[in-house]
C-alpha cells in the first residue's frame, strides 16, 4: 500500500488513469488509524477531480472500440454464403438475403440507424424500430433454418432492447454515459442534502395520499422538474461535461421514481 505524498506524487504524473490502480484508492480512504479524516478527504477529492479532468482523455480509445471502427476491423462473415458483410449496410442481413448474427460492436443508436445524440427524434426512432422488427419477427422464419431462425431471435432481441433504451431520457443518458465509460450504480446518490430532505418529502407525500386529487400537485411540480432535467442534460451532454451530466441523470432517476409511484397509486383507484 502505498502512503499519502506516494499517492499524491503519482496523481501529478502524466499517465492514464486507468494506470492508477482503484484499490490503493480505496485502501487509502481505509486508513483512518494513520491518516486524519481531513486528510483522507483531500486525497479522495484530489483523485476524483484528476480523474475527471482526464475522462476526456481516454474517451476516444474507449469509443476506438465501439463500431463501425471495430466492424471494420473484424468484419462479419455470413454464415451462409461465407462473405464479409458490410459493417453498417448489413447490419441484419445480408445480400444473400439471409439474417445475420447479431452486431454485437453495434451501439444501439447504429442498430437504429439514429445519430450518437442525447437529443433525438423518438417518432423517427419508432419508425425505424418498427420498418426494422417487422422485417425480423421470428414468425416469419419458422419455416426456415434452425440457425436463421436463431439468429432471427437475437436480432429481434437485441432491436427490443436498443428501442427501450434510446426511448426513454433517462435510459437514454444512462447508456450515453456508459459509452463513455461512466456508470451509475443503485447507491449513487446525489450530494445536496436539501435536494434529498425534498425527495423525502415527496414520497412521504404520495404515502400519505388518500385520493388521486392529494398527488395532482406534486404530479404537475415532477413533470416540469422532468422537463427541465431533460433540457438541462441535451445541453450538457452538447458541451461534453460527462461529470455533470451524471449528476443530472441522478436527478432525473429520483423524479422519473416519484412520476412511477404516482402513476402506480392513481392505478389503485383504477381497479
Amino acid at each position: 500500500m502505498i502512503g499519502l505524498r506516494a499517492f499524491c506524487k503519482l496523481l501529478q504524473c502524466r499517465r492514464s488513469v486507468m494506470d492508477i490502480p482503484f484499490a490503493e484508492v480505496f485502501c487509502l480512504r481505509m486508513r483512518t488509524q494513520t491518516v486524519g479524516r481531513v486528510q483522507q478527504s483531500f486525497a479522495t477529492g484530489y483523485f476524483l477531480s484528476q480523474r475527471a479532468k482526464r475522462t476526456m482523455e481516454v474517451v476516444s480509445a474507449r469509443n476506438f472500440f465501439t463500431s463501425p471502427y471495430l466492424n471494420k476491423l473484424h468484419p462479419r462473415s455470413c454464415w451462409k454464403c461465407g462473405g464479409n458483410t458490410h459493417p453498417e449496410k448489413e447490419l441484419f442481413f445480408c445480400e444473400c438475403g439471409v439474417v445475420q448474427k447479431p452486431a454485437r460492436c453495434a451501439t444501439f443508436f447504429e442498430l437504429l440507424q439514429m445519430d450518437r445524440s442525447f437529443d433525438i427524434n423518438t417518432k423517427v426512432l419508432s419508425k425505424k424500430f418498427k420498418d426494422t422488427q417487422r422485417l425480423l419477427h421470428p414468425d416469419k422464419y419458422s419455416t426456415k433454418a434452425e440457425e436463421e431462425q436463431h439468429f432471427a431471435e437475437e436480432q429481434s432481441s437485441l432491436l427490443n432492447k436498443s428501442y427501450e433504451t434510446l426511448l426513454k431520457p433517462l435510459n437514454r443518458a444512462i447508456y450515453l454515459l456508459e459509452l463513455d465509460g461512466i456508470t451509475i450504480s443503485e447507491n449513487d446518490s446525489v450530494s445536496d442534502p436539501e435536494f434529498l430532505m425534498s425527495m423525502m418529502e415527496d414520497f412521504e407525500t404520495i404515502s400519505c395520499a388518500n385520493s388521486p386529487d392529494d398527488v395532482a400537485s406534486l404530479e404537475k411540480d415532477n413533470e416540469l422538474r422532468i422537463d427541465k432535467c431533460v433540457f438541462d442534460l441535451s445541453k450538457t451532454f452538447s458541451s461534453g461535461d460527462l461529470i455533470h451530466a451524471k449528476n443530472l441523470t441522478i436527478q432525473l432517476r429520483y423524479f422519473t421514481t416519484i412520476q412511477e409511484r404516482i402513476k402506480e397509486f392513481r392505478m389503485k383507484f383504477l381497479e
